[in-house]
Parts: structure tokens; sequence; C-alpha cells
């Protein structure tokens, strides 16, 4: 199926956005990993994301240089640090007991 315009109505477009404001753009977010190494090294020794936020906004003059917001910067944190809790405590957890059940019970199996 092809679809051919055959109106266009300007007063339903959204005016595009300002070079200025496409960091506030979701597209255009993104929370790059030496970010993410910044925020672990600083959260360890009690300092808080706000004030790492605070600290590149400073290093890149502008909210604009960051290109991300504070919220994305909380978001992938919290992210990695809930797959790493998991891997690190639950998954090695259910791992040990199928292993020591494999050890107890000859017709009992698993595999990694």
């Amino acid at each position: 199926m092809v679809w051919v315009v055959t109106e266009f109505v300007t007063e339903h477009s959204y005016k595009l956005s300002h070079g200025n404001m496409n960091q506030f753009l979701r597209s255009h977010r993104k929370v790059r990993d030496c970010d993410i190494s910044l925020v672990k090294s600083l959260r360890s020794v009690g300092v808080t994301t706000s004030q790492v936020m605070d600290h590149l906004v400073e290093q890149a003059d502008s909210y604009a240089g960051v290109g991300h917001t504070k919220k994305d910067l909380q978001n992938r944190f919290d992210a990695i640090q809930r797959s790493s809790t998991f891997h690190n405590s639950d998954g090695d957890a259910v791992i040990s007991y199928m292993t020591a059940k494999a050890q107890m019970d000859p017709i009992f199996f698993f595999q990694i």
C-alpha cells in the first residue's frame, strides 16, 4: 500500500525544536558510560547523584553540554544497581541451591 499526501495543514504540526533545546528531546538524551563510572565512584564516598549532576554541568558549562537530565542519570544508575544486585546475590544463591540439590538427589538435573 502506498500513502500519498494530498493536503498539508500547518496548524496540525508542531514547531521544530531549536538547536539549544535539542538536549531535552528524549531521542537526543544519552547517559555516557564515563558519567556512570563517575557516579559509582562518587556515590561510594557519599556524594549524591544531584551533586554529581551539578559537577557534570559545571564541567560542561551548561546543561546542554551534559547531554542528559538528572533524572536520566538517576534512572540509568538505579537500573545498573538493580541488575548488579540481582546477579551478585539472588543468582548466586539459586546456583548454589541447585548445585547442592543436584549433589543430594541423583535424579535432579540442571544446566547453566
